[in-house]
């Protein structure tokens, strides 16, 4: 029996060895010439990792518009016509309501991405939430300015691009009547189809709402209106020059880019266009949704800026934190002999098991995170030595796993409260508080488990047969 309980605490320290050796150093393949981890890397906000600044400011340039001698406008300079300079934001428009309805249009564009690439379903695509809502926006009111702190990854250039577009959606004809706009847009979807030829080919799908149907037969009437394109050889020479002008055609626009026409009657309240499926993914990020109110101007400049804490920084921190454990354990061993030493193998094992659970269930570490981390290490010790304390007065294995058990029980009382408000700090929307909030969560969860399944086995095991 006794040769049974020397085999299990040799075989529960070398679990421990190998789990500490695959957290604390990796394992690493050879790849192409250099070292890749097998492991998962540690996942940063952006106040550890940095981030990337947008300024944007509110445009206050003009546009020049001609017109003919008429006072129709006209794409040109005309003989005998005018020209007038529109600002690109009207006074109007320039309010404080506006800028603060910009922002927070702004900030639902960047919150809903996440739902969006679900959607769409694209592989490559696949993302957490907290890799889009890992930002900060603040504004001026007074003159609008926007500043937008992004981290610098993978994500970064669609935020900015939802962030700078204004996003105006038009279905029109070459009249400029409008039939359709932002508010009767339900979704926009990439996808590939067939083109006339019988090919694959790239579309773009644009769903409206079903109250949109009176919209889309007012539509449906001006389709039927567009010219059949039915020329002969000996009139084709005549017309080709006039034949783009004097079109009439329904186009979609989005900021008045035209992104196609509509020639088909419509059976559905669905309207597909070709595109290309990257920039056909950039208009479903940003549309539906309303337009922004205020123009700003592209970024001049987008600065990547340093954590405040460097990588330095956080390899000294990393062992100090390392020295202060190492005395700690010292002190449980000196104190509690064997049990002490079991406890301390028990508690590196418990630390790296919780380093690997924080990088596999890919959580971003963030400052309030990373304190979260120690404070899973002090509950854990502090649990330990409660434990050893009502140990020391039992020295056989039935006395030892009541005290074990009891021990256990009265702290329940107070971990099972820090891991409700571990799980309700993970509804947070701010990141750094999430972050927080699952650290501790995973951290007491497996300290309940791993020192009801390992330490107290090492604890039994260590004890004397009664």
């Amino acid at each position: 029996m006794k040769l049974n309980k020397t085999l299990t605490i040799a075989l529960i320290i070398l679990l421990i060895i190998l789990v500490s050796i695959v957290s604390f150093v990796g394992v690493y393949t050879q790849d192409n010439y250099k070292m890749k981890s097998l492991i998962e890397e540690y996942e940063f906000t952006s106040d550890l990792d940095g981030y990337v600044k947008i300024v944007l400011a509110v445009d206050d340039s003009t546009n020049t518009v001609y017109y003919d001698k008429d006072g129709n406008k006209v794409d040109q300079k005309a003989e005998d016509g005018t020209e007038e300079q529109v600002p690109v934001n009207p006074e109007e428009n320039l309010t404080k309501e506006n800028y603060i309805k910009t922002r927070k249009i702004i900030e639902e564009r960047l919150a809903s991405v996440e739902n969006k690439l679900a959607n769409i379903e694209i592989m490559r695509y696949a993302v957490t939430e907290t890799d889009i809502n890992d930002y900060i926006i603040r504004q001026d009111e007074e003159d609008g300015k926007i500043e937008i702190y992004l981290p610098d990854n993978e994500y970064a250039s669609i935020s900015m691009y939802l962030a700078t577009t204004p996003g105006k959606f038009t279905v029109e004809d070459s009249n400029g009547k409008v039939f359709l706009d932002n508010a009767d847009l339900q979704r926009v979807v990439p996808q590939y189809g067939i083109s006339s030829s019988g090919s694959l080919a790239q579309k773009l799908a644009f769903v409206f709402k079903d109250d949109a149907k009176e919209k889309i037969s007012e539509l449906n009437d001006a389709i039927l209106d567009i010219p059949v394109d039915v020329t002969t050889d000996s009139a084709e020479n005549s017309t080709e020059e006039n034949s783009d002008e004097n079109e009439y055609k329904i186009m979609i626009k989005c900021d008045g880019v035209e992104l196609g026409t509509v020639e088909d009657y419509i059976t559905s309240k669905t309207i597909e266009i070709d595109e290309s499926f990257n920039s056909g993914l950039n208009y479903a990020m940003l549309l539906p949704g309303e337009a922004l109110p205020v123009i700003y101007e592209s970024p001049t400049a987008d600065r990547y800026i340093n954590s405040d804490i460097t990588d330095e920084i956080i390899v000294e921190i990393g062992l100090a934190v390392a020295i202060i454990i190492v005395i700690a354990l010292v002190g449980l061993i000196i104190k509690y002999k064997k049990n002490g030493l079991l406890a301390s193998i028990a508690f590196i094992g418990y630390v790296a098991l919780l380093l690997l659970v924080i990088r596999y269930t890919h959580i971003d570490i963030s400052i309030p995170g990373a304190f979260g981390i120690l404070v899973n290490f002090i509950i854990n010790y502090i649990l330990s030595i409660h434990l050893l304390n009502l140990l020391k007065s039992e020295n056989n294995e039935n006395g030892v796993k009541r005290a074990f058990n009891n021990g256990m029980l009265s702290m329940l009382l107070i971990l099972v409260p820090v891991l409700l408000i571990g799980i309700t700090l993970t509804l947070a929307t701010w990141l750094t508080v999430y972050s927080f909030g699952a650290i501790v969560f995973w951290g007491i969860l497996l300290m309940i488990v791993y020192q009801w399944v390992v330490t107290r086995t090492l604890l039994v095991c260590g004890a004397k047969k009664e």
